[in-house]
């Protein structure tokens, strides 16, 4: 254990391949090679590729949010579980949900989204800081490629290497019954390892003007 002291004690200068094996060596949990990531100045956005979302577990987080939609989403968009709201403005049924798939490709988000236009380039900027998390896995660059094939728009838009924050916003959506509703979103990360994040709207009479932006 002689490593792990070091380490702690700021005397070892490793890399990331060489910390990860010393990881496997000794059997560590995800918790502790996060630590040990960030005691040695690593980046500490482990991911853990064994971790399988359990829906069921996830699925108070969204029921409990009734001030608007809310939704969980894995690292690459897609919706593992959200709540009636959430389905009944994107008109979703079981099947499984990508949101930037959707938005691109959906034509039911022209009606969903009335600022479509202006909500494409954030989505994108906010889709591709999303995907710099994950700079190895080749799930994203499938995703990307289909887009890229199937959705001319999100082509161009790709191609303009746009980059936004991903933290919250304002959002403009329609709601069946009662026409545009404007809205402000919040994504709240889960644990690194687990890539999952929850978005919650909050309906919002007084959203900043201007472009507003598109929430996965």
């Amino acid at each position: 254990m002689s490593w792990y002291t070091w380490i702690e004690q700021g005397r070892a200068n490793v890399s990331a391949q060489v910390l990860d094996a010393i990881a496997r060596v000794l059997g560590l949990s995800a918790d502790q090679r996060i630590y040990m990531r960030r005691l040695a100045g690593l980046n500490a956005d482990y991911i853990d590729a064994r971790y399988t979302p359990d829906k069921r577990e996830l699925i108070p987080y969204v029921d409990n949010w009734n001030q608007g939609p809310a939704y969980v989403l894995d690292r690459y968009w897609n919706v593992i579980t959200a709540n009636d709201q959430f389905h009944t403005l994107w008109a979703a049924t079981q099947r499984r949900i990508n949101i930037v798939e959707h938005f691109f490709t959906d034509p039911h988000a022209r009606t969903l989204y009335p600022l479509w236009e202006s909500a494409a380039p954030t989505l994108t900027g906010r889709f591709r800081s999303q995907a710099s998390r994950y700079p190895d896995d080749p799930e994203f660059r499938c995703l990307t490629r289909r887009l890229v094939t199937t959705s001319p728009a999100f082509a161009q838009l790709w191609a303009q290497h746009l980059v936004t924050d991903d933290a919250c916003g304002p959002d403009s959506l329609f709601h069946p019954g009662t026409g545009p509703q404007k809205y402000m979103w919040t994504s709240l990360r889960f644990a690194d390892r687990t890539g999952l994040t929850m978005v919650v709207y909050l309906p919002c009479h007084d959203a900043p003007s201007g472009a507003l932006a598109e929430r996965a």
